[in-house]
Parts: C-alpha cells; sequence; structure tokens
C-alpha cells in the first residue's frame, strides 16, 4: 500500500518543529516512545495532522492537502525529532510530497513544487532536488488511543491574544531565569489581573499584554514547564500571520492558533512564588541606554572557563559627562567598557555581580530605549533592572566589591 500526499512545505516545517519541540521538552518516562508522534491523514477532511500523545505538554498542527486524490483515512506513528530534521535538510520549495509505503513500513519526502491541472491533465509534482533521499521508519496503527484528546479552548472563559512582541519578552524572561540557574524547585506564576497578563517570580516580573478581564486568574510552572511554555508560544507564533489565544483553564495553560494546538499541565496552586518586592521610584538609579549596555556587556566576555564570570560597575566623568564603566574580573588581563550615562549621574561605591544574568536582564528591555539599576546604595543586597514604569524588572544578587573584600 502506497500513499502519496503533497502539502505546503512551510506549514509542514513549522508543524514538525513544534512537535519535535513538544516531545523533546516532555519527561517521558518510556525512552523508547519518547519522540513518537502521530501523523493522521483525514482523506474525507483532506488534511494531514500531527498529534503527540497525550501526557503533561500536548501539541497538535493540521496542515491542507493540496492534491484531492486519497481515498482511505491512514494513521501511522514516527519520530518527531528526526521527521523535523529530515524536513530541515530538504531544499526550500513551495511543496514537500510525502510518499509513504505501508508495506516497508517507511516513507520518503520530497521537496517541489506542485503545478495546477486542468480539464486535460492532472496536477504534476514537480521536484527541485534529487542529489538526496529522504526516508524515515514508521509504523502504521490501527487506533488512535493513546492521542485521544480533543483540542478546544472553553468558549466562555476569558482569552487573550499574544503579540509576537510578547513572544519574544516571554523568551528573554526564561533566559534571565536560566542565567539566575532556575530549577524545578523555582516557579514562575503566569498571571491574568484585570488590566494586564504577566509573568511574575521570587527575582522578576514581566508584563506581556495589555487585557481587560474581570477576575484575576494564576497558572503556576516550574522552571523547565516555564521554558517549555516560551518556546511553544515562540514555535506557535512563527508566522507573522498566526493569531496566538492562549487561555489559563483548569491545571493547564492552553494556546491555539487557526492551524494549531498545545496545552501544558501547571502546577498546584500551592507552588505559587511569592512576588518580586516593586522597587521604589525614589531610589537612585542608574540610566542606561539598552542596545549600547548589552554590546558593552557582550564585550567583557573573555571566554574564561571559570565557573563564575564577574562584572564590576562603578561610575566615571570623561571631560564632564558621565559614563558607567563595566570591568571584567581581573584574571588573564582585564576587559573595560563604558556606556554613556543618561542624566545625572549620583556618586555610588563600586557595584560588584554576575555578568551573564545582568546581561540577561538587560535583555528583558530591548524593546525600551533605555533601562534603569537601582540599588546602587552600599546597604543594599541586591540590583534591580527595570523600566520606567516598573511594568518590568529584575532582581540580580549584589556581591561585596573589591573595596570591601580589601577591608
Amino acid at each position: 500500500m502506497t500513499t502519496k500526499v503533497i502539502v505546503s512545505h512551510d506549514e509542514l516545517c513549522r508543524a514538525a518543529k513544534l512537535l519535535a519541540a513538544a516531545v523533546s521538552l516532555q519527561n517521558n518516562e518510556h525512552e523508547q516512545r519518547a519522540n513518537v508522534i502521530a501523523l493522521i491523514c483525514d482523506a474525507s477532511a483532506e488534511t494531514l495532522e500531527l498529534k503527540t500523545l497525550h501526557q503533561e505538554l500536548i501539541a497538535c498542527a493540521v496542515i491542507d492537502i493540496y492534491d484531492e486524490d486519497i481515498e482511505d483515512d491512514l494513521w501511522l506513528e514516527l519520530d518527531a525529532v528526526f521527521f523535523s530534521t529530515l524536513l530541515e535538510k530538504t531544499k526550500r520549495a513551495s511543496h514537500i510530497e510525502i510518499d509513504i509505503d505501508g508495506r516497508m513500513m517507511s516513507m520518503s519526502i520530497s521537496s517541489g513544487k506542485l503545478l495546477e491541472g486542468d480539464l486535460l491533465s492532472p496536477p504534476q509534482f514537480i521536484r527541485v532536488d534529487d542529489s538526496a533521499t529522504f526516508n524515515q521508519n514508521i509504523r502504521l496503527i490501527d487506533s488512535l488511543a493513546d492521542y485521544d484528546f480533543r483540542p478546544c479552548m472553553d468558549e466562555e472563559a476569558f482569552t487573550t491574544s499574544v503579540s509576537k512582541a510578547s513572544c519574544k519578552l516571554l523568551r528573554a524572561v526564561d533566559e534571565f531565569n536560566m542565567a539566575q540557574n532556575a530549577t524545578v524547585a523555582d516557579h514562575v506564576s503566569v498571571m491574568f489581573s484585570k488590566d494586564k497578563a504577566f509573568v511574575d517570580s521570587t527575582n522578576f516580573h514581566a508584563s506581556f499584554e495589555r487585557i481587560e478581564s474581570e477576575e484575576e486568574e494564576c497558572a503556576v510552572l516550574n522552571a523547565a514547564s516555564f521554558k517549555a511554555f516560551q518556546k511553544v508560544i515562540n514555535l506557535m507564533h512563527i508566522s507573522r500571520d498566526a493569531k496566538l489565544l492562549m487561555q489559563l483553564a483548569d491545571q493547564q495553560i492552553m494556546l491555539e492558533t487557526e492551524k494549531s494546538f498545545a496545552s501544558i499541565t501547571t502546577k498546584d496552586i500551592s507552588h505559587r512564588p511569592q512576588s518580586i518586592s516593586l522597587p521604589q521610584k525614589s531610589e537612585p538609579a542608574i540610566c542606561l541606554n539598552v542596545f549600547e549596555s548589552v554590546e558593552a556587556l557582550k564585550k567583557l566576555d573573555a571566554k574564561q572557563k571559570k565557573s563564575e564570570d564577574f562584572v564590576f560597575i562603578s561610575p566615571v566623568f570623561r571631560e564632564e559627562i558621565p559614563e558607567i564603566l563595566f570591568e571584567s574580573e581581573p584574571e588573564a588581563g582585564q576587559l573595560t567598557s563604558r556606556v554613556e550615562h543618561i542624566g545625572d549621574l549620583s556618586s555610588f561605591d563600586e557595584i560588584k555581580t554576575l555578568r551573564q544574568p545582568l546581561l540577561a536582564a538587560i535583555k528583558m528591555f530591548l524593546d525600551e530605549e533605555s533601562v534603569y539599576i537601582q540599588g546602587v546604595e552600599s546597604d543594599s543586597t541586591e540590583i534591580i533592572v527595570s523600566d520606567k514604569l516598573h511594568n518590568k524588572y529584575a532582581a540580580i544578587q549584589k556581591l561585596p566589591h573589591r573595596a570591601s573584600e580589601a577591608a
């Protein structure tokens, strides 16, 4: 039994990437089925559906079939990660042809262009690359019991859209969380308040969408689940035209576009972390250009093989122009970079902190022009990186500086 299916190259690649990420982020106890997904060919609907097993993180995506000669439904299982890798290696083209051989338990994929047919000739698929063969082993199945979930949102529950800018922000927040060495013991709240959607933890707060909700809702994820959450969001929003919706349901966060769906199981509300304290606007602060600060901190990466990467921050003046001096830890040598300070600069003692968390924190503000660093007083134990209105802020441990170490 041989079946040929032609679909959009871009749609299939996006779907495969989403499913590959979903299975790779899964904590699967059965290693042999860790990367398994179902490929479901629906002849009547003329669609191809990719679907994960029903677990803590589920995802599915539907792709329209272009040729209309599919007579029978077909269900099979395959390795999602290998499938996504094969698609990445194919040449870019408008279409993909999937040739499924049920007897040999394998399928091949080819990139090309589908030429529309007319009354005299049927549609014709023209390959663009005959230099390589892309084959994958499959397993035909006669039941979809392991994939028995019907993805849908509650039409009566509050739902918000998630913009492309929010996707980038959530990825930056996760990078900051990882730079702080977050583990599964660390938790993140995903919140809907009356006027904003935000993520919150013991060391960061970031509003990512303006909303109008009558009630406050909260979902809790551990660090690993939060990484899966932001990665799935970014993959689902890879198409600029896709409208991504999010809903906080009972013990799950649901995400949906017109052609894809994902659901992440959340933790019990008892794991909700204590929120970070709001920085005081009256405190003195350093004000810097975001892009210049990111570039300055990148320059201090000396590629040293060490467990900790410190940065020293101090005020300097050059021809009466206030600047902030960033210095690496003197080891094999020392790297320095300067960023012009915006506005008046108050004198403060040298600050010592970790470079990577500071860099990751400032990257949370790449959509802003300037960033503020508070907690420069000598008696403070942490520095707070924030925007002017405190819609986003992150806390980083302040370490004893060289003057106090010498004393």
